[in-house]
C-alpha cells in the first residue's frame, strides 16, 4: 500500500513534513456492537460496528518528500506496533468508512518511541 502521511512532532525540536511510503499493514479486530446495531436498525453488513484490535505496520524509506530534508531522518525501515479503538462503517455496498485511534510503539534502528497513531480512510470492496 502507498500511503501519503503528514508527520508533525512536538518538543524541543518541532518538525512538520510529508511523505508518501510504501507501507505493509496486519492486524485483528475484535467487532463488539453488531447486536446493538441490528436492534436499532443499523446495517451491519461489510462489519459495521464498533472494534478493538492490534495493528503491526512496516514502514519503509519515502519514495517522495515534502518539507526541509534536514529536519528530519530518514528511516529506511521501522515497525510500528498499535493497539486501537475504532468505527466502521458501510457507505453503500461496495464502500467502507474507518476511523480508529491508539497508542503506538515504534522501532527502528535509532530509537524506539512513543506516541499516538490515528487512521482516516475509505475502503473499495470489489
Amino acid at each position: 500500500m502507498l500511503e501519503y502521511n503528514y508527520n508533525y512532532n512536538s518538543g524541543s525540536d518541532t518538525k512538520t513534513y510529508f511523505d508518501l511510503s510504501p507501507n505493509m499493514y496486519a492486524g485483528i479486530r475484535k467487532y463488539y456492537n453488531f447486536e446493538n446495531r441490528i436492534k436499532k436498525g443499523k446495517k451491519t453488513i461489510n462489519n459495521a460496528a464498533n472494534y478493538f484490535g492490534l495493528d503491526v505496520a512496516t514502514y519503509f524509506s519515502p519514495l517522495l518528500k515534502e518539507g526541509n530534508i534536514n529536519q528530519y531522518n530518514v528511516i529506511d525501515f521501522e515497525i510500528g506496533i498499535t493497539p486501537q479503538w475504532g468505527i466502521q462503517r458501510s457507505i453503500g455496498k461496495k464502500t467502507n468508512f474507518e476511523l480508529s485511534l491508539g497508542p503506538t510503539m515504534r522501532i527502528n534502528k535509532y530509537e524506539t518511541y512513543f506516541g499516538v497513531d490515528g487512521r482516516i480512510g475509505f475502503s473499495f470492496l470489489l
